[in-house]
């Protein structure tokens, strides 16, 4: 099984796929060139992860908080305040939409295995 990290990442990537304005061109990477074909264009990636240990005797739980960016990229024109206002209406929206990323969560154990949970 994938990172959570990785999940939860590839799940936003998902629900931002087939937009109007970027289509498929969505990208699960901090680094990826943005050549005109890949144009207009989104990419996700985890920004930061703050960990924090909530119990000290074991098994000790932590609490995780991701902070994932989802960026656009567009060709410069004349509209480019336009077309990255419409791209950031339609990432907002998608994402207020699909309640499926509060699904991905695991609560974990050590030594007793894995168990589903939510956020």
């Amino acid at each position: 099984m994938a990172h959570l990290r990785k999940q939860i990442r590839d799940n936003v990537v998902t629900a931002l796929t087939g937009l109007s304005t970027t289509g498929s061109r969505v990208y699960a990477s901090l680094v990826y060139p943005m050549a005109a074909a890949n144009l207009p264009g989104l990419c996700v990636y985890a920004k930061t992860e703050e960990v924090e240990t909530t119990t000290i005797t074991r098994p000790r739980t932590q609490v995780r908080t991701l902070t994932l960016s989802v960026e656009g990229f567009v060709v410069a024109t004349s509209s480019l305040d336009n077309t990255l206002d419409a791209i950031s209406l339609e990432v907002e929206e998608a994402l207020a939409t699909n309640p499926s990323r509060h699904q991905i969560t695991v609560r974990r154990t050590p030594g007793r295995g894995r168990h589903a949970g939510h956020y």
